[in-house]
């Protein structure tokens, strides 16, 4: 009998063991050239995210293409048994379906189906990319080096008007440089500047990689013994910061602030060295704010302006008219109609929304003329996307979708928060370097934040690639 129980035990074992599903960080499956292909990638989409969206995509699809195909030929799908992917694939289902009630089937059914790209890039990264340490450690050094080259690239075009690759700086006074200074410092010429991107988004790119990049320095800086080499390293955390506030674009500005205070909760060992580069950054950026008065009435009253005709001074029935209004209150007109028009959409279509990308043509048909509106000539303002997630997922989606994407937010929060606490018990470098990317993620769900459309590669990836990060820093750990 006893016998036959242990010939009954060592049967039953050797069953879990070839029904048992492989750990999400099993790598002994590789194909070697797509992984190559993938990792090289992943390398370069610090840069192609910063440069353009089209580059930035090309780096999204091929690492997507590459797991899928190194999944298929290896016949491994344990990937797919993760609650937030499954959830993530009804959602994608989900806008493949309603795709075809949208004023543009055929375009929104486009979008929907290429949607995919980005559920795929983060299975791809928290199941096979970043869980090499190797690969964690290379990406970072990636982000560091992208994220100081386009500081030094965005002063660079401050100065003269012209960054690194030649691109311009734009807006009015676009020209302006130090060598002409009655130019670059009359109030009434403002520049928004680009740096390597193809437009004057690069400060809300920037906060990505330089959050957890200003973590990483605070915490260096707080672990060195040598005075020149902390005095540089927070040097170098406030110059990151001042460069993003110097670009003059209002909700980046906001983001770095918010984070910054959220990483002071949150990680305690680098709590004086947060405060100094605060005290730095501040000392820096009020110089230049000082010596520059079309920079400071961007930052200062421009800001104001926005709160105060979005938010604080909402009536109805006012006019809205750029005709006779100053410049500093176009942008508070522009998140004014933007939010009105986007609410109204969700209105007539509460249950599916509109469908992906197809704001502008039903605009266009739902939303009537308005004599009382004046922006730039027009009676009504369509823009191509609502820039608040929450917004778009209404309008875009309804309430269905919005529903759905909640889920997958929360089975994401419920991975990372074992992870949180570990991090939080035992800091290092990369652990601190990881809250960072957590909290520059966290701030992508800020409710108020104006921003571009999560369908878009430059800033979907805001949310898609750093949670693949964190998973797979996860991954690797408990497979450890």
């Amino acid at each position: 009998l006893m016998i036959h129980a242990d010939n009954m035990s060592l049967a039953l074992n050797t069953l879990l063991k070839q029904t048992m599903t492989p750990h999400l960080c099993d790598l002994r499956s590789n194909t070697h050239y797509l992984q190559r292909i993938a990792e090289t990638l992943l390398m370069l989409l610090p840069l192609g995210y910063l440069i353009s969206s089209a580059v930035c995509d090309i780096c999204i699809s091929g690492i997507a293409m590459c797991f899928l195909i190194q999944s298929i030929l290896k016949r491994d799908y344990h990937w797919l048994s993760q609650p937030w992917l499954q959830a993530s694939c009804l959602f994608w289902i989900y806008l493949c379906i309603t795709s075809r009630w949208a004023i543009n089937p055929s375009s929104a059914l486009v979008e929907s189906l290429t949607f995919a790209r980005f559920p795929i890039l983060t299975a791809a990264l928290a199941n096979w990319l970043l869980c090499s340490p190797i690969n964690h450690q290379r990406l970072q050094q990636s982000v560091v080096l992208f994220a100081f080259f386009t500081c030094f690239d965005i002063f660079i075009q401050y100065i003269t008007g012209v960054d690194l690759i030649g691109r311009h700086a734009e807006g009015v006074g676009a020209n302006a440089s130090l060598m002409n200074p009655e130019l670059f410092f009359n109030v009434d010429h403002f520049r928004r500047l680009t740096g390597l991107s193809n437009k004057w988004n690069i400060a809300g790119k920037l906060t990505l990689l330089a959050m957890p990049v200003m973590t990483l320095t605070a915490y260096q800086a707080s672990h060195t013994s040598n005075t020149l080499y902390r005095i540089l390293l927070l040097t170098l955390t406030a110059l990151l910061a001042t460069s993003i506030m110097i670009t003059g674009e209002r909700t980046p500005i906001i983001v770095i602030g918010l984070s910054g205070m959220l990483s002071y909760a949150l990680i305690p060992t680098i709590r004086r060295f947060i405060i100094t580069s605060v005290c730095l950054t501040s000392a820096i950026t009020g110089l230049i704010l000082i010596s520059n008065p079309s920079l400071q009435t961007r930052v200062t009253a421009h800001m104001y302006s926005v709160a105060q005709v979005t938010v604080l001074d909402w009536k109805g029935d006012t006019k809205i008219s750029t005709s006779h209004a100053p410049l500093n209150d176009h942008g508070a007109i522009y998140y004014r109609l933007l939010i009105n028009n986007s609410w109204q959409l969700f209105l007539n279509h509460p249950i599916i929304g509109i469908g992906i990308k197809q704001m502008p043509e039903t605009c266009q048909k739902e939303i009537p003329d308005n004599a009382d509106i004046n922006f730039h000539g027009q009676s009504k303002f369509c823009p191509t996307s609502p820039a608040n997630l929450y917004l778009e997922l209404l309008a875009n989606t309804g309430i269905i979708g919005f529903v759905l994407f909640t889920i997958i937010v929360s089975q994401w929060f419920r991975v990372l928060s074992h992870l949180r606490d570990d991090l939080k018990k035992q800091p290092n470098a990369d652990t601190v370097f990881m809250l960072g990317l957590f909290v520059i993620w966290l701030m992508q769900f800020f409710p108020i934040m104006i921003n571009s459309s999560i369908f878009f590669a430059w800033h979907g990836i805001k949310i898609w690639w750093p949670i693949g990060w964190l998973m797979g820093f996860s991954n690797r750990r408990d497979s450890s």
